[in-house]
């Protein structure tokens, strides 16, 4: 063997976090989370995963942004995005997203952005970049609430034509965000 490759191998062995990303599961929920600072910044890039309660492959993500916060985006095992023209379509033209917290009133996701992942689009995900909606939903999920989430096509061009409701539970989230240390709001 390589000189070289035995030494990467040895130090991959010995630091398995440099050989892949390692999701903590908090025990006996639906709830994961990673914990993850740039090396360079010191930025706190850590990120929530919530299980849909019904639905294998649906989830719902909050993902620190360092100093600008955080924000949720929801990944279906449905594909969301068209495979053409994506590029003149934001999630925003396709999709009517609405949300409720426990039994509040149904709110709406003003602003949606797609996803991407190493420079890859995700076609089966997009953000909510609407702060009012990111912090109800966190504040929401911290006081234990159930959080409901619904997608309605209001385009031709939307992949998805029938409505989908998801629900997302509580269970696990106050000790994954404090496990990746708040976000580093606090």
């Amino acid at each position: 063997m390589r000189p070289l490759l035995a030494t990467l191998l040895l130090t991959l062995t010995a630091f398995p976090t440099l050989a892949a990303r390692d999701d903590v599961q908090v025990p006996g929920t639906k709830t994961w989370y990673w914990f993850h600072r740039d090396v360079m910044t010191d930025n706190n890039l850590s990120e929530i995963f919530l299980d849909e309660q019904y639905t294998q492959g649906t989830y719902l993500t909050m993902k620190c942004w360092g100093p600008r916060g955080f924000d949720f985006s929801l990944t279906t095992k449905h594909q969301l995005l068209p495979e053409q023209g994506t590029e003149e379509l934001d999630p925003d033209d396709l999709y009517l997203v609405n949300y409720r917290v426990g039994t509040g009133q149904q709110a709406t996701i003003y602003s949606l952005t797609r996803v991407g992942v190493e420079n890859r689009l995700r076609r089966d995900s997009f953000s909510f970049a609407d702060s009012a909606a990111n912090e109800a939903i966190a504040v929401g999920l911290g006081t234990g609430q159930k959080v409901f989430i619904r997608v309605q096509a209001k385009s031709p061009q939307a992949p998805v034509k029938q409505t989908l409701t998801f629900t997302f539970l509580p269970a696990g989230f106050v000790q994954a965000f404090k496990a990746i240390d708040f976000c580093d709001l606090r």
